[in-house]
């Protein structure tokens, strides 16, 4: 709480230019301090702390957005999105063998190492995500392609519609008479090269509501709606979401997080808490250029939110990151954000 009151003086931030962020986190932090002491079950999650961490970060990227140009700020990111899809190739390389058995037999994803911490779901998504990145680069398609490879092949059907997402956008913003014939070729070419590379990818899209993932997300968010009527006004307090899920249907869930944010918003912090969340994200969305100008952090922002309908836990430092870089390029004149 202090730090919300003294970090706009530390680092010269106008306080009307961040309010949605600053109105965010100021709740965030009240309610589960108020949780602690009405909802005596649910006081052991640590997530609080995630978020403090994340405030931080995106302190971080609002001083890194306010001092360096935008253009610097995405080449940058380029090259760091660059160098963490060769790391993941060179790992899938030398994972080659069990790539090749679990292919043989697939049964959800394969078992590798993770360079991102969540699993396959996760690091492909975000491999997808940082695509958005090299809107206005000529290796867009090469990075996209490269990606929604890797979804394919870890059998990620989130990352592999959050490309399909991704690749919609890029076409409509060409503003052609071709793009909707673009768009359903390339639907159909993705659909054949899911079953070629990963028939199983394509599988797991048809077994919705059958296989045990989707199942136990089904039971997740119907118990939810159960702890929905029983929690306080405030919520039960940040990260406590499934444990209040648990506690009500009286079953365990192998999970950290809703799968999605936005309901877990709503357990955590009570209906003020996912009103404000939901004031941010049209404060985001209504200064984003995804459609008009190919912005880049502004479309992975968009990709985060709509990702976060079946994932995340909402603490995520990189995104924050990126969001403190966003809010503090729309705050620049327009001369110095380029096209943006």
């Amino acid at each position: 709480m202090i730090l919300l009151i003294v970090s706009p003086v530390v680092m010269r931030i106008n306080i009307s230019k961040w309010l949605p962020l600053f109105a965010f986190f100021f709740y965030l932090f009240s309610s589960s301090i108020i949780s602690l002491v009405t909802t005596k079950p649910f006081t052991h999650s640590l997530l609080i702390l995630n978020y403090f961490f994340a405030f931080l970060v995106c302190i971080l990227g609002g001083q890194i957005g306010r001092i360096f140009k935008y253009e610097s700020i995405v080449l940058a990111l380029r090259m760091a999105s660059g160098l963490l899809l060769l790391a993941t190739l060179i790992k899938i390389l030398f994972s080659w063998q069990d790539i090749y058995e679990y292919l043989q037999d697939p049964y959800a994803h394969p078992e590798l190492f993770w360079l991102y911490g969540g699993g396959p779901n996760l690091e492909a998504t975000w491999l997808v995500m940082n695509a958005a990145f090299f809107r206005r680069s000529k290796f867009f398609w090469s990075f996209w392609f490269l990606s929604l490879a890797i979804s394919v092949l870890y059998a990620s059907r989130a990352a592999i519609l959050l490309g399909i997402v991704l690749a919609l956008l890029e076409l409509i913003s060409e503003r052609r008479w071709r793009t909707f014939v673009a768009f359903f070729c390339m639907i159909l070419l993705s659909g054949i090269f899911v079953y070629l590379v990963n028939p199983h990818s394509f599988e797991r899209f048809m077994q919705i509501g059958q296989e045990t993932g989707s199942v136990t997300r089904l039971e997740m968010w119907s118990g939810a709606i159960t702890a929905i009527q029983q929690m306080p006004i405030t919520g039960f307090g940040a990260g406590n979401a499934i444990t209040a899920i648990e506690w009500i249907t009286n079953k365990d869930f192998l999970e950290d997080n809703v799968h999605n944010y936005f309901l877990q918003v709503l357990l955590d912090f009570g209906p003020l808490g996912l009103l404000i969340w939901l004031c941010f994200v049209s404060f985001v969305l209504r200064r984003s250029h995804i459609l008009t100008k190919k912005d880049e952090i502004g479309t992975y922002i968009v990709l985060y939110f709509v990702a976060s309908l079946v994932q995340f836990r909402g603490a995520e430092p990189l995104f924050w990151f990126v969001m403190g870089i966003f809010i503090s390029s729309r705050n620049k004149k327009v001369g110095r954000m380029g096209d943006v």
